[in-house]
């Protein structure tokens, strides 16, 4: 709790990024652990609760992808994956 509740986010928000991380799965292989993608949630989040456009969260995303992941960053609808969670959390901040 202590981790969320540092970075402002609740149970709700951290399993609907997740979820949404796990729905792009820019691996492509199923039968992934939940938790696959965990290391790009939180700075995901810092990207959307500071301030981040869908162009500055497609520019961070792409290391991780390219550099942890080693995927070629243009094959994994990277530009497409920064638009739906930015408006997802648009939408969320809207409430």
């Amino acid at each position: 709790m202590g981790r969320r509740r540092e970075r402002g986010v609740d149970r709700e928000s951290e399993a609907a990024l997740r979820g949404l991380l796990n729905e792009w799965n820019p691996i492509g292989v199923g039968g992934l652990p939940a938790d696959e993608y965990d290391c790009l949630l939180w700075p995901l989040w810092g990207q959307l609760i500071h301030g981040g456009t869908p162009d500055s969260t497609e520019s961070f995303l792409t290391e991780p992808l390219e550099e942890h992941f080693g995927l070629p960053s243009k094959t994994c609808r990277v530009a497409e994956f920064a638009r739906k969670v930015f408006d997802w959390r648009r939408r969320r901040t809207v409430r």
